[in-house]
């Protein structure tokens, strides 16, 4: 972090959290003046996370409004805005993300991602400006400008170094000047262990002390991120066990229930109606929404009532009537329909299916965590996100891990919001994180006879070397502290007249395996991240140089140094994922 950074958070009138949501989002501020008091959205807390666009790809609209003014458009005009939903996952499926991946809006349109997300930011940039002004003038009759905010932009800690970048690139788009990129789990973990905390069992269990872990899990719309920590002096936290998540949120019961009316009523009749009847489709997925957030293992049934519109497109689709449609079909004895009103009802076992697709993949992430910990003694389980709040996730939780304590926290669904806001008023050292990669530098180094592989060998000045060795500097689920740093001495050779002018280059590797050998072996799954260029002097190489190579760990990024001693050349930069 340069000194610029430094200054400009100690100078931070006002700290701003915002929770990018897969499915909902939302923001929290407060003022250092008075700490204590939050200020969330206006209204409802959190909104949908959708936005509207003009067909000049000019902002429209975004959450609650969004969804409405879609909704109003005529058909034809569907087809010229741009509405996108749920587009936050892209950057987690997305197998290579750089600033030109482009992603669909609902009718098929494509568009930068980049550009979206930047539209994004930069709406909740003056919508929280304005709100922040209207409180601060309130107050004092003074206003705030954008230098006066600190802003704790949440991500899933699950995601990749890409799109960690990626987020920070599209907040600095969107103007917003000093940016810190913060962990979801980590802020929904500061946020409950500073609170009274309450068990399942209604039993009160107070302030974690120091010494204390446990599992946090943040079970969001779209991923979970599952993490484990003790409780450390001054509050800090130690990561015991390296997050971990997947695609098992809330939007994934969404998605199963929308399989299941694609299986049954067949793919067209849903994108039909999807695209030339959005006001009656999002007015049909709030009514699944409202119906996942009740059920439980004891709800007997659930009762969907059919649009309509949906009903003659599936018919005319089928040749055949929604009854006959479903007694051919594998859910012949689980789900009924009644012509009057156009009530479909689906029994407990279907539901608990579109349920368990989400829910095994949470449990099964909790049991590799506690075999992985089988001396830590972990018996508390600390819930946030709004998924947690569904009644059957809980229960489930509950009858497959017994021995856990399961704590409620208190404005679980606010969690992360508000944790953000607090990690803004901590130092950057408060959290000890484990590696998510082994990261190192590649090398040409000497040929080891019986270690190294013969098809890397070749010769330079006469002596035998081995191309692209994996020189590491840091391995997977290695403890890292914030301005750590891991170094390395290099040695080159120059005699020869043709390299005295050549460009030296510094690139960084990362490899989801512990040990990796080789740079370019399939197997280590190993990728360049990051590169300097360092130019020789104006006469040419030294015939021996001698330097440093160094990796600074930073809150959520890392940044790289190469320093060549013989010319006192220094070059520093920020690591290039995208």
């Amino acid at each position: 972090m340069s000194l610029s950074e430094t200054n400009q958070e100690e100078e931070a009138a006002v700290v701003v959290g915002i929770d990018f949501g897969t499915t909902y989002s939302g923001y929290a501020f407060n003022f250092t003046s008075n700490p204590t008091s939050f200020y969330t959205v206006i209204g409802e807390e959190r909104e949908p996370t959708c936005v509207l666009l003009n067909p000049d790809k000019t902002f429209s609209a975004f959450g609650k409004q969004a969804l409405e003014n879609y909704a109003e458009l005529e058909p034809d005009e569907h087809h010229s805005h741009f509405f996108f939903h749920h587009f936050k996952m892209k950057l987690y499926e997305c197998k290579k993300l750089t600033r030109e991946t482009s992603i669909l809006d609902q009718s098929g349109k494509e568009m930068k991602a980049m550009d979206v997300y930047s539209i994004v930011l930069q709406h909740f940039n003056k919508r929280i400006m304005q709100h922040v002004n209207e409180v601060k003038f309130y107050q004092t009759n003074e206003g705030f400008s954008s230098k006066h905010i600190l802003w704790m932009l949440s991500i899933p800690a699950i995601w990749t170094d890409s799109a960690r970048q990626f987020m920070r690139e599209a907040a600095t788009n969107a103007g917003l000047e000093n940016v810190r990129l913060v962990l979801e789990p980590e802020a929904g973990a500061l946020f409950a262990i500073d609170k009274p905390l309450y068990m399942r069992e209604d039993k009160f269990a107070g302030k974690f002390p120091v010494g204390h872990k446990y599992i946090l899990a943040d079970l969001g719309g779209g991923t979970i991120d599952i993490c484990v920590h003790e409780i450390l002096a001054g509050r800090k936290l130690c990561e015991l066990y390296r997050a971990t998540g997947d695609y098992a949120g809330g939007s994934r019961v969404n998605h199963e229930f929308e399989q299941f009316f694609v299986s049954v009523f067949g793919a067209p009749a849903l994108a039909d109606f999807r695209r030339n009847f959005a006001q009656s489709y999002q007015e049909f997925i709030q009514c699944i929404e409202r119906k996942k957030c009740m059920f439980s293992q004891s709800t007997d049934k659930i009762t969907l009532i059919l649009d309509s519109d949906y009903v003659s497109l599936v018919e005319n689709d089928n040749g055949e009537t929604i009854e006959k449609i479903i007694s051919d079909s594998q859910y012949k004895y689980l789900v009924q329909y009644r012509k009057a009103g156009r009530r479909l009802t689906l029994l407990n076992v279907v539901v608990k299916h579109f349920f368990d697709s989400s829910v095994d993949v949470i449990i099964e992430k909790l049991k590799e965590i506690l075999s992985s910990c089988p001396l830590d003694n972990i018996t508390t389980l600390l819930l946030v996100g709004g998924y947690s709040e569904s009644p059957y996730v809980r229960e489930r939780i509950k009858q497959e891990l017994p021995k856990l304590s399961t704590v409620i926290v208190e404005d679980g669904r606010l969690a992360v919001t508000k944790g953000a806001v607090m990690m803004g008023r901590n130092p950057r050292n408060i959290i000890q994180r484990r590696a998510r990669f082994t990261y190192g530098f590649r090398q040409n180094a000497f040929f080891i006879e019986g270690l190294h592989l013969e098809k890397f060998k070749y010769y330079k000045d006469g002596e035998a070397r081995c191309a692209g060795v994996f020189v590491k500097l840091i391995r997977r689920g290695q403890l890292l502290q914030h301005r750590q740093e891991f170094s390395r001495e290099v040695h080159g050779t120059f005699k020869q007249p043709e390299t005295k002018h050549d460009i030296q280059y510094t690139s960084l590797w990362r490899s989801p395996w512990p040990d990796p050998m080789y740079c370019t072996i399939e197997e280590d799954q190993c990728e360049e991240v990051g590169r300097i260029s360092m130019h020789p002097p104006p006469g040419g190489w030294p015939d021996v140089v001698n330097g440093e190579q160094k990796l600074t760990v930073g809150e959520t990024e890392f940044t790289m140094n190469v320093r060549i001693q013989e010319t006192g050349e220094e070059c520093d930069t920020n690591i290039d994922f995208l």
